[in-house]
């Protein structure tokens, strides 16, 4: 009857072990899968967090060189104006010069003496630098 009696103890004491072995397996799986989740949804994070902060610097690119490109056809419009300005004023100039050149040359084929328009006159050299 003893022997029964361990047998059926053992049986027992088995079956709870084997149990406690299943409920242990199975707290381990669910705290891994847990974990899991928790490494998959940081890594979501992640990626999320990576591609705002593309977004974010790709903006402040697009925003910086849309900046610089204004600034330079602001620039440009600038220059080009000046170089107008520049031209035209030396166009002028140089076409006031030929105007009384021209003038000189007409009074000396008239005959008539002027030294404001003479192109030999000191005055006129002076006058034209």
């Amino acid at each position: 009857m003893e022997k029964e009696e361990f047998e059926k103890w053992n049986k027992f004491r088995d079956k709870k072990l084997n149990n406690q072995r299943i409920q242990f397996e199975q707290k381990q799986h669910n705290e891994l899968f847990a974990l899991q989740k928790r490494i998959t949804s940081g890594q979501d994070e992640q990626r999320k967090a990576r591609a705002m902060e593309l977004e974010r610097l790709l903006q402040k690119y697009q925003n910086a060189k849309k900046e610089l490109e204004t600034q330079q056809q602001n620039e440009a419009l600038k220059f080009e104006k000046n170089v107008q300005k520049t031209t035209s004023k030396k166009y002028l100039n140089n076409s006031i010069y030929i105007l009384f050149v021209d003038m000189g040359s007409m009074y000396r084929a008239s005959g008539m003496k002027n030294s404001r328009y003479s192109t030999n006159s000191k005055q006129n050299t002076s006058t034209r630098k």
